[in-house]
């Protein structure tokens, strides 16, 4: 994708590191819009997809003015998802900036604060539980009763809160196959 200084200067990057060669990788969701700052990487090995993401944020709280670019990011996903499910297992990982569950919140999300909060919003929840549900993934950290938060803001007026994630295809949580990445080879 060809770039130019704003492009630059908005980059995003997900990257691998692997022992086992994978068959094919590809990057971006084949939206020119949307891949300019490279927050989508996919790589297929033997038995499974891994899929590599960095979410966009939906901007500032209250602001949420990349909420729009949010919500076409997580449609764009879902496709690419979908698509990829048809051929093989799946499993995304990375940073969705996304709270799915009230309590991935260190004090929860039944305070006002959290209503126009990125990651928090009605919508963007909405989307990753479509998500899940619509690409048969499940949220390996919640079935597996993991507990703890991957972000803590640098300001005091937010909590700390889980928006990093594996979400592997329902058949490899429910064979076993998730753990020791074995369904890698």
């Amino acid at each position: 994708v060809p770039r130019n200084d704003e492009a630059q200067r908005r980059l995003r990057r997900c990257c691998y590191f692997s022992k086992l060669p994978f068959q094919h990788h590809s990057a971006g969701l084949d939206d020119a819009a949307l891949d300019v700052e490279g927050r989508v990487l996919t790589a297929e090995f033997g038995r499974v997809i891994l899929v590599g993401v960095y979410a966009p944020n939906a901007g500032k709280s209250f602001e949420l003015k990349t909420l729009p670019k949010r919500m076409k990011f997580d449609a764009a996903l879902r496709n690419h998802v979908a698509k990829l499910r048809s051929r093989k297992p799946v499993v995304v990982l990375g940073d969705m900036n996304v709270v799915l569950e009230p309590h991935y919140v260190a004090e929860g999300l039944s305070h006002s604060k959290y209503d126009r909060h990125p990651g928090c919003t009605s919508e963007e929840r909405l989307n990753a539980a479509a998500f899940l549900r619509d690409c048969q993934l499940i949220d390996l950290q919640g079935h597996e009763g993991v507990e703890g938060f991957t972000f803590r803001p640098s300001f005091e007026s937010v909590s700390t809160m889980r928006l990093d994630y594996a979400f592997p295809s329902a058949e490899l949580v429910q064979s076993g196959q998730v753990w020791g990445f074995e369904f890698l080879k």
